[in-house]
């Protein structure tokens, strides 16, 4: 339950650009439960056991909404920041009780009444069977919540004992910042990776099935690719939790834009017995913009409202009319054909992409005023 002064920090909370945010990765999400529902079905071809696919649904389902957590997590901790508010013990905690809870009773909710439906035309998941799994999802998704209570705790206990070591440092909550964010996309890649990891178990079980039937070459040879591609996408997720493992242990040493020049960070590691101080570090030089940036701009002052996914798409369908104009294809630096494909591939350099171009908009109306 959250305390009544939670509640109103929680009133200060930006719900519309909550809500824009939340839009798109309500989208990524549909789109990835449609492929896992297709992929599952197609790893099943030929299994006789009726309770295969239904369980294999339930388990991604819970792996998704853990992805979910972590997803809306990050997202009302970049809203705050949005807001241009500082990180508060209270306002951490109440992101579990009043988002988090409320996402996995509905995540219950919608695979229950998805499945009750299926039997209700087809009679399968066995009625027996339907019930006990969904108890066990439900009890699953309390323990989803408790962990995520513990790791809102984390949180909040390291920005108390921060603040309580630094209270005259007004720099500390920009470090707080910096470990708050690193520390959430290690949680998203972690909990990226949860799920490829058993999608790569269902193909290779699918694929040792494949092998011991009549031969269909067909079908082992997009099993084999499909495999290739999970542990390729598990590759670049692994890869993104390091280095944001790194940003994490480089801003809890003070290291990122502000330095500790005495100890390490007092949330972590038990400092010296002095409270160290803070100094900024010179701000790297801005390289010059892609040439998509201008178009970029364009389409930002005419719809100031376009979301992450509807510039890709505006974006990209430019690129397909003009395919050798290069103001309309993505940074060569994203080594990708297009701007969706980079939203998939990582969601927040598209983020920070179209930050840049908000940001040059606005700073282009302060000027003329």
């Amino acid at each position: 339950m959250v305390s009544h002064f939670g509640l109103l920090i929680w009133q200060q909370v930006d719900e519309k650009l909550a809500a824009l945010m939340l839009a798109d990765i309500l989208e990524e999400f549909q789109r990835l439960a449609i492929e896992d529902l297709q992929h599952i079905r197609y790893h099943n071809m030929g299994n006789g056991n009726a309770i295969t696919i239904p369980s294999q649904r339930i388990e991604m389902h819970r792996l998704r909404t853990g992805e979910l957590a972590a997803r809306n997590y990050a997202m009302y901790c970049e809203v705050w920041q949005s807001q241009q508010k500082a990180f508060t013990p209270e306002f951490l905690r109440a992101i579990c009780p009043n988002r988090l809870e409320g996402l996995m009773s509905m995540r219950c909710s919608n695979i229950s009444s998805e499945l009750g439906r299926e039997h209700g035309m087809t009679g399968c998941p066995n009625s027996e069977w339907l019930k006990s799994a969904m108890g066990e999802y439900q009890r699953s998704m309390k323990r989803l919540y408790s962990k995520w209570q513990g790791q809102a705790e984390i949180d909040a206990k390291g920005l108390e004992h921060m603040l309580a070591a630094n209270p005259d440092q007004p720099d500390i909550y920009k470090v707080a910042a910096q470990i708050i964010h690193a520390r959430n996309q290690c949680r998203i890649a972690q909990a990226r990776i949860m799920s490829i990891e058993m999608l790569i178990e269902y193909c290779q079980r699918a694929l040792s099935a494949a092998q011991l039937r009549p031969p269909d070459n067909y079908r082992i040879s997009s099993l084999t690719q499909r495999l290739e591609s999970l542990r390729a996408d598990k590759q670049h997720f692994e890869a993104n939790r390091e280095e944001w493992n790194l940003r994490f242990h480089t801003a809890s040493l003070g290291l990122g834009d502000s330095v500790v020049t005495h100890s390490s960070h007092p949330a972590l590691v038990a400092t010296s017995g002095r409270a160290p101080s803070f100094t900024k570090t010179p701000r790297k030089r801005v390289r010059p913009n892609a040439p998509c940036f201008g178009f970029a701009v364009e389409l930002l002052s005419n719809n100031p409202n376009l979301t992450l996914v509807q510039l890709c798409r505006e974006m990209d369908l430019k690129a397909a009319q003009y395919p050798s104009a290069p103001r309309y294809k993505p940074p060569t630096t994203w080594r990708v054909r297009t701007f969706y494909e980079q939203y998939q591939k990582r969601s927040n350099t598209v983020s920070r992409f179209l930050s840049d171009v908000r940001a040059h908009i606005k700073g282009s109306l302060d000027q003329t005023t």
